[in-house]
């Protein structure tokens, strides 16, 4: 009983350290490494990830990209930068990975 339990620990922990790989690479690509720390769980929850996530290409649903760029010059610049990507640039179960290590170890 008592090594079940060890693989199963040891499974999310694996888990967990294959997401902070993923961090590194995707986050980190594009600014410094944020450590889960530095913000309460909700920070990362309803801002943080949604918001890194739109520039990933991922969202709710359509529309929640068309109300970010907005009309006239501004939107054509954001638009031909691809800061909002029509489609995921990121394998949807690794920036789930990704979330969820930052959600598992934020404070």
């Amino acid at each position: 009983m008592a090594s079940c339990n060890l693989n199963q620990q040891s499974g999310e922990e694996k888990k967990g350290a294959e997401g902070e790989k993923l961090a590194h690479q995707y986050c980190g690509s594009c600014h410094a490494f944020p450590q889960p720390e530095l913000l309460i769980k909700s920070s990362w929850e309803n801002y943080v990830l949604p918001r890194m996530g739109y520039m990933l290409g991922i969202y709710s649903i359509l529309e929640e990209r068309n109300d970010l760029i907005e009309k006239g010059r501004g939107g054509e610049i954001v638009e031909s930068q691809n800061i909002f990507p029509e489609k995921p640039i990121i394998d949807v179960t690794d920036w789930e990975k990704i979330k969820k290590y930052y959600l598992d170890n934020a404070p």
